[in-house]
């Protein structure tokens, strides 16, 4: 059996335990929040300085949106195959339908 003695001791270093957690807890907080903000500032510098950094190609495009070079400079999307290529299991099963791949 435990005694008054040895338990209260055992509560009271407990007790001190908690409150030494409790401090490195709220300090920690502190910390992190501070962390936080810089993480926040440095990426608002970030997204500021890529918008400014982007400006001069909307600028560009603006300026040259009403001119017209006959070609709008896209490139198509695919390419297309003229030629015909029958498949192995085709081979040799007389004259097929030719068909475009694309």
């Amino acid at each position: 059996m435990v005694s008054g003695d040895s338990l209260a001791g055992h509560l009271e270093q407990i007790s001190e335990q908690v409150a030494a957690l409790e401090a490195d807890n709220y300090r920690l907080s502190g910390e992190n929040k501070a962390l936080r903000d810089k993480v926040d500032l440095l990426e608002r510098r970030l997204r500021a300085f890529e918008s400014k950094r982007s400006e001069p190609a909307r600028e560009n495009s603006k300026r040259n949106r009403g001119r017209s070079s006959g070609f709008s400079g896209r490139r198509f999307a695919f390419q297309r195959h003229d030629h015909y290529s029958p498949s192995p299991a085709s081979e040799g099963q007389g004259r097929q339908s030719k068909r475009r791949q694309y």
